[in-house]
């Protein structure tokens, strides 16, 4: 009986039951959930949450955006998303985060 109570366990943790999802992966489950993963539906959320129309998100837009559809993913979920997800490219300001970017986390 031990034995086949380790074996259980055992598997449960090589499957990934019972581990606390991510942030990253709880919020590609809210956009799944809410049918946002094709490239069209992901360019319109990002036009959406772009509250300035400036091509690039803030953190505050960013965690307010996701916040509001995502009411599972924590404020300090958000914030670490927004630093996860803003890479520092060339092409985009400090702190911001570009379609491109946004796009590549979440597909």
């Amino acid at each position: 009986m031990r034995f086949v109570l380790s074996i259980v366990l055992l598997a449960a943790v090589v499957c990934g039951e019972g581990e606390t999802p991510t942030a990253l992966e709880k919020m590609k489950t809210c956009m799944q959930n809410r049918g946002t993963v094709t490239l069209k539906k992901l360019g319109k959320l990002f036009t959406q949450m772009d509250s300035d129309r400036s091509w690039y998100l803030t953190c505050e837009e960013f965690t307010a955006g996701v916040g509001r559809r995502c009411a599972d993913v924590t404020t300090g979920e958000l914030q670490s998303l927004c630093e996860l997800f803003d890479t520092e490219s060339e092409m985009s300001p400090a702190n911001t985060i570009t379609y491109d970017e946004f796009v590549h986390h979440l597909q």
